[in-house]
Order: C-alpha cells, then sequence, then structure tokens
C-alpha cells in the first residue's frame, strides 16, 4: 500500500500552518508522519526552534536531519523551499 502524502506550498516557512498540518495528518492517517523538506526550510527550523538533543542536527544534502516535534525529519534538495511532504 502506498503512503498516504501531501504537500504544503509556501514562500515563508509558517509554523503554525506546519504544526496544524501535522496535526491534522495525525488525527486522519493515526500515526506520527515523517516529514521530508529541502534544506533550506531544515536550516530556518533550527534557527527558529534552536538545536537540541532530540531536536533537528543539520540540513544535509540528503538522508536524516533529526526531528522536528517529535517527527523524523529528512532532507529531499529536489523540493522547494516552503514544500513538505509528510509520509
Amino acid at each position: 500500500m502506498k503512503p498516504d502524502r501531501f504537500t504544503i506550498r509556501t514562500n515563508q516557512l509558517n509554523l503554525a500552518k506546519l504544526n496544524e498540518k501535522i496535526f491534522d495528518y495525525e488525527l486522519i492517517n493515526g500515526y506520527k508522519p515523517y516529514l521530508f523538506m529541502s534544506g533550506d526550510p531544515v536550516d530556518e527550523l533550527i534557527t527558529i526552534a534552536g538545536f537540541s538533543s532530540d531536536g533537528l542536527k543539520s540540513s544535509c544534502s540528503s538522508g536524516y536531519c533529526g526531528t522536528y516535534c517529535g517527527r523524523k525529519t529528512f532532507c529531499d534538495e529536489t523540493m522547494k523551499f516552503g514544500e513538505v511532504e509528510m509520509r
């Protein structure tokens, strides 16, 4: 079965919208999604949220970047700034 996916497209990183979409996804699907985004939004999240032992570590060209609000976060450089995919 193919995982459920959707994308949030914005020109700026909107934490309120991101958190709302994550919460909605969890209510509808019943599980915490993995987050996929390009390195630039990850860097911005690190700037806003800061580093923590269980948080985002750093952006990378591809692969695991850490966690955001307890959800595993991965870099995908094929995505544009502001695109976030949840699976």
